[in-house]
């Protein structure tokens, strides 16, 4: 981890959807640091990513061909 008062650390998270009109993103590029002993709210407009982030984090997306979640950086301190 780049700092160790982190319990999470995501850089560069990417979700997508791949449809017959193309590609469309649902989260691009995330970078995302959660300290230790604090608490975090993810907060936005309806769509704008907020349960595909979680799910994505988390890896409870089904991994059929029409999507893909890549993060060039997620580490976990427990």
């Amino acid at each position: 981890m780049e700092n160790n008062n982190n319990v999470l650390e995501i850089r560069g998270l990417n979700s997508y959807f791949f449809t017959e009109k193309g590609v469309a993103p649902a989260v691009d590029g995330l970078d995302l640091d959660i300290p230790k002993g604090k608490i975090i709210g993810l907060v936005g407009e309806s769509g704008c990513g907020k349960s595909m982030t979680a799910k994505s984090i988390m890896g409870l997306l089904k991994s059929p061909a029409a999507w893909r979640a890549a993060a060039s950086g997620l580490k976990i301190r427990t």
